[in-house]
């Protein structure tokens, strides 16, 4: 749930930021040779590391 939540977001800001450079998500991935699926899964790992450091940080502060 918020893991995917998470994943959704990153990939929003990814295809803003490609957007920027006049490219849409489906060519970035093209060009990539990758699906949306292998492309989130290569999040997924990232996407953790930073729920689990922001759960951390805000039980400290």
């Amino acid at each position: 749930a918020l893991e995917e939540q998470e994943l959704d977001h990153v990939v929003q800001q990814q295809e803003r930021e490609l957007a920027q450079q006049g490219l849409d998500l489906q060519t970035y991935l093209g060009m990539q040779q990758k699906t949306l699926e292998e492309y989130r899964e290569e999040l997924r790992e990232s996407v953790r590391q930073n729920i689990k450091t922001s759960l951390v940080l805000g039980k400290i502060i």
